[in-house]
């Protein structure tokens, strides 16, 4: 009886510790894909029509959210690409999701009345990585989609660079 009980504390603090990580990649409360990346012609559609809307904002302010809710977005539909399994889609939506970190971190450096916003960002993209390791991880390692989020984490790296 008294053994157990040394057994069964240390496992208990490990099963503690262990989902509270998963607690955090789901942190970032990612929206719902309606619009999904292997529907090929609404997609694009849709991808033009959040090019427009971005000539629509009008003040920094905005267009740093919107490029902010765009990461959101592409987080989500990178999330559906891999849980689905939809291998074909891996590479081109973590470019997407790449492209949209680049974007934002870009835009908030860029201007200086945003410099507000960096803090937030900052934090936005620290959240991103361990999301993106426990998508990295449905993968084996060192396998091309696994080196493709890998990518993806690396460059958020890169982008906090340019928040400092």
């Amino acid at each position: 009886m008294f053994v157990s009980k040394k057994i069964t504390v240390p496992l208990l603090v490990f099963f503690l510790f262990f989902t509270q990580t998963a607690v955090l990649a789901v942190d970032i409360n990612l929206p719902n894909v309606v619009i999904t990346p292997d529907k090929y012609l609404f997609f694009s559609i849709k991808r033009l029509f959040e090019k427009g809307l971005t000539f629509t904002q009008l003040s920094n302010d905005s267009k740093a959210d919107y490029f902010r809710g765009l990461t959101l977005k592409r987080a989500s539909e990178l999330k559906f690409v891999v849980e689905d399994k939809l291998l074909g889609e891996v590479e081109r939506a973590s470019q997407r999701f790449n492209y949209e970190i680049g974007t934002l971190s870009d835009y908030i450096a860029a201007n200086k009345d945003l410099a507000k916003k960096k803090a937030a960002t900052r934090d936005l993209f620290i959240s991103y990585k361990s999301f993106l390791e426990s998508l990295r991880d449905k993968y084996p390692a060192n396998s091309s989609y696994w080196m493709l989020i890998q990518h993806s984490i690396n460059s958020i790296d890169i982008n906090l660079e340019k928040l400092k």
